[in-house]
Formats: C-alpha cells, structure tokens, sequence
C-alpha cells in the first residue's frame, strides 16, 4: 500500500481506534485490538487514485482554512487597533468637538491605577472545601471581562470570616498567577453585589465610580497599553507567572471624563459585536471545512470517492502473491539457517 494511503486510512479509523482505546491517564490501544480492525481494501491502482484525489480535496480545504485564519488574525489586529485609538482620544475626537459641555473641563490625562480606586488593592483568601461553608469564587470566574457568580464553591468558613472578601458591584477581579504570561493579570468585573468571597488566586480592585466607568476599565485592561505594562513587570516562579499589589498600582492608565468613557464603550460595544459575530461565522467554517474532511475520508475508503475499474487487478490477488513471496522468503531463511548450523555443528 501507498504510505500516504496508510496514513489517510489511519485517519478515517481514528474514530474506531479511539473507542477501542483504554488508559486512566495516557490512552492506548494493544496491537491485537489495533490488527484485529476490519477495512475494504481496494486494488493497487485504486488506491493510487483515492490518494491523488484526497491531496486534491485536501488542498483545496487547506487553501481555504488559511483564508479564514488569516481573516481571524485580521480580526484581532483590528480590535487591537480599535482599543489604541480608542485610549488614545481619536476614535472619540468628532464626539469631543460635537459635545464640549459634556466634557466638563476634563480632558485625557494619565493617571495610576490607585488614582481610580477607592481604597487598596486586597488580596483574596484561601479556603479549603466544605459542604455548606461560605461560598467562594472559582478561578475560571473570569470570563471575558465579566465575573460569572455562577462559577463559586462551598468554602470552610463562614459569613463572618467572610466578610472583607464579599464581592461588590464595580469591583475588579485580576488573575494574580498564570502559567502563560498572555493570561496573567486577566481581569474581570463584578456586575452585581452577591454573598460571594473572592479566593487567594484573585486581587481586587475596588473602582471608583465616579472616576471610571467598569465597562471603559474592562476594555481599557485588556488593551496593548496595558497588557504590556502587566507583562514585563510580571515575574516567574516555578513556571508560574506572577502580578502583586504593588505592581499593579503603579500601572499608568489613559483617562478621560465619565461622559466620553461612555461613548467609547458604546463605540467599542458597537464595533466588537460585529468582530465577535465574525469570528464565530470563522469558527464555524472551519468546523465544517473539518467535517468535509471526514466526509471525504469516509467516501474514500467505502469506494465512492473514485471511479472503479474493473481491470486493475483485485486487492485479494496482489495480497494473495505478497503472501506467497513473504512464504518464499521465509522457507529460504529456514534453509539458509539450517545449511549454517550444519556447516557449524
């Protein structure tokens, strides 16, 4: 058989194969189970056929997912741009001059991250598990600039002990460590007050609303302006990257008036849900294009992707004469033995 044959024919099994596989922690399957597989063989010249045909399909597919890759990274390029003019006063400057009394003398200027807090950034608490305790955030909370209060467990204390670590509507949940430097210092806000601590793996950031609007610091924490400043200053222990307390307040923020903080999230909400709209559309096309595979391979190897000719000659015959010259081979390694421990007595 062709090797890129074996290998597409793998492929079309990694299904069956992977039901036949066993493993706790590392799946494998026994070389009996792997032999004892059923597949129609086609002839020779056939199957040089199906190859040639699967490369054609696939080029044409691997062609069109680079398409849509490269529109994602496109995508992500134009939100990043996005965010930079918006925290740089230019996505907002027709705004400025069409509303001067909304800005009430208060221009961009830049501050530290402490200047637009209500009091200091505090760590969360380690709690152990326990059926009816205080609830307590889960890590995976954050979500996409949000908390999700969904995301809690049972924690072994109670409300009382609780009570310094209870999330407020406002505050700003961050990451503190990361194994991956691009998900250190991730952060979230609270949209609502709830009997929920937030955990040691967290630090928030009470804001103060009558500085800056949640929703403008949401975007604003995940721009390149500061995704950098968090980044560098970020240190690593046991593969672990790291942010504190005193890092973050000295992290420097472009600000500008509530007002305008408003209108550039209403621009950033408008612009980003027609980029998440596309990037889903992306995601699914490529699931499909995946599909498509699949659905070639298994057209393949049924004997519907390629015409059949009843000329080329059957794949019993071609096997039937592998065998024979495999028996060939072995009786004349058995003689050839034999002859050498006779000589060798």
């Amino acid at each position: 058989m062709p090797p890129l044959f074996v290998r597409y024919l793998f492929k079309s099994l990694s299904k069956t194969i992977i039901g036949k596989s066993s493993g706790t922690t590392v799946l494998g399957i026994r070389l009996n189970e792997l032999g004892a597989i059923e597949f129609g063989l086609p002839p020779l010249n056939e199957q040089k056929r199906i190859v040639a045909k699967i490369e054609e399909l696939f080029s044409e597919l691997d062609a069109g997912e680079e398409s849509l890759r490269k529109a994602r990274r496109q995508l992500g390029v134009y939100r990043q741009s996005l965010l930079k003019q918006a925290f740089e006063g230019k996505l907002t400057a027709t705004w400025r001059e069409q509303n001067p009394r909304q800005l009430a003398g208060v221009g961009w200027r830049e501050v530290e991250v402490s200047d637009v807090l209500t009091s200091k950034p505090t760590n969360g608490r380690s709690v152990k598990d326990r059926a009816g305790g205080f609830r307590v955030l889960r890590l995976t909370a954050l979500k996409n600039g949000t908390i999700d209060l969904r995301e809690n467990k049972e924690g072994d204390w109670d409300a009382a002990e609780a009570a310094n670590h209870v999330v407020r509507k406002g505050d700003f949940l961050i990451s503190r460590g990361n194994g991956s430097i691009k998900l250190v210092g991730r952060g979230g806000v609270v949209r609502e007050d709830a009997d929920i601590a937030f955990p040691d793996t967290m630090i928030r950031l009470p804001l103060d609303l009558c500085i800056v609007e949640p929703s403008f610091f949401v975007y604003l924490w995940n721009s390149e302006q500061v995704r950098r400043q968090i980044e560098s200053s970020a240190r690593t222990t046991a593969g672990i990257y790291k942010i504190n307390q005193a890092l973050l307040n000295r992290y420097r923020l472009p600000v500008c008036s509530l007002p305008e903080q408003q209108e550039i999230v209403r621009l950033l909400d408008e612009q980003f849900t027609v980029i998440e709209q596309n990037e889903r559309e992306i995601d699914t096309a490529l699931k499909r294009s995946e599909a498509l595979r699949q659905s070639i391979l298994k057209k393949a190897f049924s004997g519907q992707l390629v015409p059949q000719d009843p000329t080329d000659e059957p794949a019993a015959v071609l096997l039937e004469r592998i065998r024979k010259e495999r028996d060939a081979v072995r009786k004349s390694s058995t003689k050839s033995l034999t002859r050498i421990r006779t000589a060798n007595p």
